[in-house]
């Protein structure tokens, strides 16, 4: 069976707002073997709506809706569905008693404005919100056994709760009842398996050069890489019989695991902070970070992982120049002769957090964010990264990568990148020492590692 996903709203098709729900849609359309045939982003416009529900009625067996069930004015999916099927809308008694619950449970009388958000297409079914005001749609268009229409909240939370609770059950049985579809899923017993294998430090260039084979146009499973800062996500995905298709995509993303060796983060959506905590629990060691243009964002990573109170000891935020001096001892001198974005600098605040938190590892970033403060010898992006490590004697090494980060247009965003990406490049360091791999991380200009100097 083929679905085709429909996002409703000015504010997605602006770009003021994110579209996340197709995302989250297509995978869990993929995790009950659904083949995602095609995107919409449609505004708040009835002709437009209907206009696009016809069309993708054409290409696939399923329609997934989300967002316009609310109660204003520019909410008009139910209007513009009504139009795509050439039926009136109206009012469904049991749905408009169930707002006037919820509002009465709260003690509120339901706004006047609430009552359209009881109204569906004549031979529509309203599917229950038990999570909001809002319920959401099931309809068909075209002949009998036409496209299934399931039209849910743009509210993420109420959204995949209605998934869950209603879509798929729906749609297993539409599947059980039509004995399948005809797209790249051809029967029941036919499923859509995805595995997720992310590696790091490993530019994508060179990810495709060793997976040239597996990546093949027309093999079955097919592997697709997605690039984010120094991540590279491979994606292997098989579509056959049930029981048959699951060991061959095992197969390839273990072989993927092979060829990639030690710069595998793991499986599925694992994050680096989350392969770090895992790698210093295991081996009972601790990290301890010293910042100054992520702000803590490294910090942040890290304690966003469960059971990182194991092996994060803390950090610092030494933004300016006195906290280095007074939390870090970084050397005055130093500060003056080289500038606070320096490797001496970095190296100093690392040695400096290994000291007085008596951690293994450290990690310390020092940068010019923007959008202001770069020079012709120091530009924005330019970021400096320290890892120190404490030996079996207690004596630390360090490593100092100075990063040439890209600066776009938008000030705005070309900080946040910059913060992001060094962020992403410190845990980066770490992982691959961890792995006693240096790796290759795009932007990494020079790099050195040395005894430790003392700091001042």
């Amino acid at each position: 069976m083929n679905a085709s996903v429909i996002a409703i709203g000015d504010e997605l098709v602006s770009g003021h707002i994110v579209d996340t729900n197709s995302a989250w849609l297509s995978n869990a359309l993929g995790d009950i073997g659904i083949n995602v045939v095609g995107h919409r982003c449609v505004p708040d416009r009835v002709e437009l709506i209907a206009e696009q529900l016809q069309q993708c009625a054409q290409v696939a067996d399923v329609l997934v809706v989300t967002g316009g069930l609310g109660p204003t004015a520019d909410d008009v999916t139910r209007a513009g569905l009504a139009w795509a099927m050439g039926e009136e809308l109206m009012e469904d008694g049991a749905a408009f008693e169930e707002i006037v619950a919820r509002y009465a449970a709260r003690g509120i009388r339901i706004p006047d404005e609430n009552r359209v958000q009881a109204l569906r297409p004549a031979s529509a079914v309203i599917i229950p919100n038990p999570d909001g005001t809002a319920p959401g749609l099931q309809a068909w268009l075209g002949a009998a056994g036409g496209a299934a229409v399931f039209v849910m909240p743009g509210v993420p939370a109420e959204m995949t709760s209605m998934w869950h609770r209603s879509v798929v059950p729906a749609i297993r049985e539409m599947r059980q009842a039509k004995g399948g579809g005809d797209g790249d899923v051809e029967s029941a017993e036919q499923v859509i398996v995805t595995q997720l294998v992310r590696c790091i430090g490993v530019p994508e260039s060179r990810v495709g050069k060793l997976l040239r084979d597996l990546m093949e146009r027309g093999a079955n499973p097919t592997v697709g890489t997605l690039p984010q800062d120094s991540v590279v996500t491979c994606r292997v995905r098989g579509v056959g019989a049930a029981g048959v298709i699951e060991p061959q995509v095992e197969a390839v993303a273990a072989e993927i695991e092979r060829r990639l060796g030690s710069h595998v983060l793991g499986r599925g959506m694992v994050t680096p902070a989350e392969a770090i905590v895992k790698r210093l629990t295991a081996g009972g060691l601790t990290l301890v970070t010293a910042e100054s243009c992520t702000g803590g964002l490294v910090g942040a990573a890290l304690t966003s992982v469960p059971g990182s109170s194991a092996c994060y000891a803390g950090g610092w935020q030494t933004y300016s120049n006195e906290m280095k001096i007074d939390c870090l001892g970084v050397d005055v001198q130093t500060l003056r002769e080289h500038g606070a974005v320096s490797g001496l600098v970095a190296d100093q605040m690392v040695l400096g957090a290994l000291e007085k938190s008596g951690a293994d590892l450290g990690l310390a970033i020092t940068g010019v964010a923007g959008p202001d403060g770069g020079t012709e010898h120091k530009p924005v992006g330019t970021v400096y990264i320290a890892l120190g490590v404490v030996d079996e004697d207690g004596k630390p090494s360090t490593m100092v990568r100075r990063f040439a980060f890209p600066a776009g247009a938008d000030p705005v965003r070309s900080r946040e990148s910059v913060r992001q990406r060094a962020t992403t490049a410190a845990l980066g360091m770490c992982f691959l020492h961890l792995v006693s791999d240096v790796g290759e991380l795009p932007g990494w200009l020079t790099w050195e590692h040395r005894p430790a100097v003392e700091s001042g």
